[in-house]
C-alpha cells in the first residue's frame, strides 16, 4: 500500500503553500499535475486488484455457505431416516463450512473496508487534479497578463524617454538655422549684384495696392456717397 502512504502525502500538502514556495508555479503545478495522474494511475489498478481479490473472497465465502447448507440437509435427512451417525457426521461437516465460511466473510469486511477507503481516496485524489488544473489555467492567464503588462511597460518606459525627442528638435532648429542662413546669403547677393532700378520697381509693386483692394474702396466709397457729391 506504498502507493496509498504517497497519496496521504499528497492530500496533506497544501497546494498553495507549494506553489508560494516555488521559483517557477507554473512548471511546479505541471509537475504535481503529471506526478498526481501517475498516482492516479497506479492507485486505480490497486483499487482494481483489490476488488477483484474481494469479489474472489466472496465468491470463496458463498461457496462455503453453500456446502454448509448442503451438510444442513443431508443432517436433516439422516435424522428423518435415523441414521444419528451419519447425522452427527453430516453436522459436523456442516460446523466445519460454517467456520469456514465466517473466516472468508470476517476478511471480506476487512477487504471492503480497505476498498471503501481507496475508493475515497481516489475520487479525493480525483478532486486534487481537478484544483490543480484550474489553479493551472489561472497561472498560465496571469503570467500571459503580466508578460504583456510588462511588454507594456518597456514600450512605455521608451516612449517617455525624452531623448529622442531632444533629439528631433535639435534637428529642427539646426534645419531653421541653415534655412536662415541660406536667406540672407539670397538677401546679400541681391544687394551685391541686383540692378539698383529693379530694385526700386520691384519696391513700387510691392508697395502699390493690389486690384481687389481698389474694388473694395470703389465700393467702400460708392456705400458712402450713394447719390454722389452735391453741387
Amino acid at each position: 500500500m506504498s502507493i496509498f502512504k504517497r497519496l496521504e502525502d499528497i492530500f496533506k500538502s497544501n497546494l498553495n503553500d507549494l506553489l508560494d514556495k516555488a521559483e517557477d508555479p507554473a512548471k511546479m503545478i505541471h509537475q504535481i499535475i503529471r506526478e498526481m495522474k501517475e498516482q492516479l494511475v497506479s492507485a486505480t489498478a490497486e483499487v482494481n486488484h483489490a476488488k477483484a481479490d474481494a469479489r474472489m473472497i466472496q465468491n470463496q465465502y458463498d461457496a462455503e455457505r453453500k456446502k454448509a447448507e448442503e451438510w444442513g440437509k443431508n443432517a436433516e435427512l439422516a435424522v428423518g431416516q435415523n441414521k444419528d451417525d451419519m447425522a452427527r457426521e453430516a453436522l459436523k461437516r456442516q460446523a466445519d463450512h460454517e467456520k469456514i465460511a465466517a473466516g472468508f466473510k470476517e476478511q471480506y469486511d476487512k477487504q471492503a473496508t480497505v476498498i471503501a477507503k481507496l475508493d475515497s481516496n481516489l475520487r479525493a485524489l480525483g478532486e486534487k487534479i481537478r484544483e490543480a488544473e484550474m489553479k493551472q489555467n489561472l497561472l498560465i492567464a496571469r503570467e500571459q497578463t503580466a508578460k504583456a503588462s510588462k511588454h507594456v511597460e518597456e514600450v512605455s518606459s521608451h516612449i517617455g524617454n525624452t531623448s529622442a525627442f531632444e533629439a528631433m528638435d535639435r534637428m529642427e532648429r539646426k534645419v531653421e538655422h541653415m534655412e536662415a542662413e541660406a536667406e540672407a546669403v539670397h538677401d546679400t547677393e541681391e544687394a551685391i549684384v541686383g540692378d539698383p532700378l529693379d530694385k526700386e520697381f520691384k519696391k513700387l509693386k510691392d508697395s502699390a495696392p493690389s486690384d481687389d483692394v481698389e474694388q473694395r474702396l470703389a465700393a467702400l466709397k460708392s456705400k458712402k456717397n450713394p447719390e454722389g457729391p452735391k453741387s
